[in-house]
């Protein structure tokens, strides 16, 4: 979506790959932010059910040892819970 967005050049030359060299999600970092969201939800009493269902799946994928993977992985626990078959991930780099 941002390369149709901002197809600049000079984006995509020097500030994609800055951005990808800096930043890697894994569900260790996205169970972490999640955390912070449900105690804030928590100590202000406000509901956030979709908060609750992605800590359950972040935790669920970590669980699995998909914990360095990123958020991609959660759709493989969804393929899982369905019963579908879950591609191999030990290639998956």
């Amino acid at each position: 979506m941002v390369f149709i967005l901002l197809p600049s050049r000079i984006y995509l030359t020097f500030w994609v790959p800055s951005i990808s060299e800096r930043f890697y999600d894994s569900l260790y970092l996205g169970l972490k932010d999640i955390n912070l969201v449900r105690d804030v939800a928590e100590h202000s009493t406000t509901p956030m059910p979709l908060v609750s269902l992605l800590h359950d799946r972040l935790l669920a994928g970590i669980a699995k040892g998909r914990g360095d993977m990123d958020w991609s992985a959660l759709s493989l626990d969804v393929l899982e819970n369905a019963g579908l078959e879950v591609p191999d991930t030990s290639t998956i780099q």
